[in-house]
């Protein structure tokens, strides 16, 4: 497709290139970030062996309502539909070598770990995303490494357990799930299994529609929130010069789009997860083991900008699901950073006044009895 200086000009109005806050209170790397559906919370967890759930997020400065610890670095968190409920993968952790993965659920009101669960034949790791929600928020999903699907209910139950086949094999065979993202509406997974092929799996039946065969297990996928995307990051090799790409798809039609690149983009090692921006999702968003985040046109593929604000890996970036020019990334320089649209940014101002001013009226009724007016 031809440049078009005219589009490029327009997308950048919708890009969150503007930085609003950094958030510094992990002790360690930051690995993950993400809104709640409601868009009312924000979660995050990193090498500092905890989860934390913020509030606030529109605000100025974003509190602390929950800071829950656990004995081993977490690889991932997902949100419930309803926002109610958090689902957290503790996976393989290389320094804690006696613990076993399992599973947790956080009620997110109280805080609480509500539910702990390992599989119960054995040590079963479980990839970081291969975990999460179905469309009712009552029940969810783990694929460990044995080829296999469990639904769990909140009772921490398995209510199912489908061994996960394709019928084009000419040899039904187990697939093990290296990466998943959770089809929301469609109470569907999908899946990249050990072969590097990419599928779609029914969970109600187990059955899987074929969609394309990767060169390398996918660093991570992501769907978007209007169900017209799905992009797959696939890491780089230096030794046989493939370079790292992100690949775009059509999911409503199951195909192929485009790759996205960029000389500033790097994946050779580490997770990678992009997200969607702008009201139509037309704008994908990346970080970069450089720490840069990128954004790119998915209708061109042409980058639109690019943005140094992290100092080490980021690879999680996060919109806000009904303010789509607001976007967290973090990063393991232990900092999340939220952007905003120059747009976005302006329509904060107000409330940002009305928060400010609050919040000295505040500190005003908070001090010392004794301190006297004027002094």
């Amino acid at each position: 497709m031809p440049f078009d200086s005219n589009r490029l000009a327009v997308l950048k109005e919708s890009v969150p290139s503007e930085v609003r806050l950094r958030l510094s209170y992990h002790l360690d790397e930051c690995w993950f970030v993400e809104f709640s559906p409601d868009g009312k919370w924000m979660a995050s967890t990193g090498l500092d062996q905890a989860v934390i759930i913020w509030q606030d997020v529109l605000t100025l400065e974003p509190t602390v309502w929950k800071t829950l610890r656990y004995p081993r670095s977490i690889t991932h968190a997902h949100w419930s539909p309803d926002s109610k409920l958090l689902l957290v993968n503790l996976g393989v952790d290389p320094t804690q070598p006696a613990y076993h993965p399992e599973i947790s659920v956080i009620d997110v009101a109280t805080g609480d770990i509500i539910l702990t669960r390992k599989h119960h034949d054995g040590i079963r790791n479980i990839h970081m995303s291969a975990v999460g929600w179905m469309d009712d928020s009552k029940h969810f999903v783990s694929a460990p490494s044995t080829g296999q699907m469990f639904i769990w209910n909140l009772k921490g139950e398995i209510i199912k357990e489908l061994e996960i086949y394709s019928e084009e094999e000419e040899v039904e065979s187990n697939m093990i799930v290296q990466a998943m993202v959770m089809a929301r509406g469609f109470n569907s997974a999908i899946v990249c299994d050990n072969d590097n092929k990419i599928r779609i799996i029914d969970i109600e039946t187990g059955k899987c529609q074929f969609l394309d065969r990767m060169v390398a297990v996918p660093s991570a996928m992501t769907l978007s929130p209007n169900g017209q995307y799905l992009a797959i990051a696939i890491r780089g090799w230096e030794e046989v010069c493939r370079v790292p790409q992100i690949l775009v798809y059509n999911f409503k039609t199951l195909t192929f789009l485009r790759a996205l690149e960029a000389d500033t983009y790097l994946n050779a090692t580490f997770v990678i997860r992009p997200s969607y921006c702008g009201s139509q999702c037309e704008i994908l968003a990346s970080g970069s083991e450089n720490g840069i985040v990128h954004f790119w046109d998915l209708e061109t593929g042409e980058l639109i900008m690019i943005r140094e604000e992290h100092s080490k890996h980021c690879g999680w970036t996060d919109v806000h699901p009904h303010l789509p020019g607001l976007m967290a990334s973090c990063s393991d320089d232990n900092h999340i950073v939220l952007w905003t649209t120059k747009d976005l940014s302006g329509e904060l101002q107000d409330e940002d006044e009305k928060w400010m001013e609050s919040s000295r009226k505040k500190s005003i009724g908070q001090l010392p009895l004794n301190l006297k007016k004027g002094w």
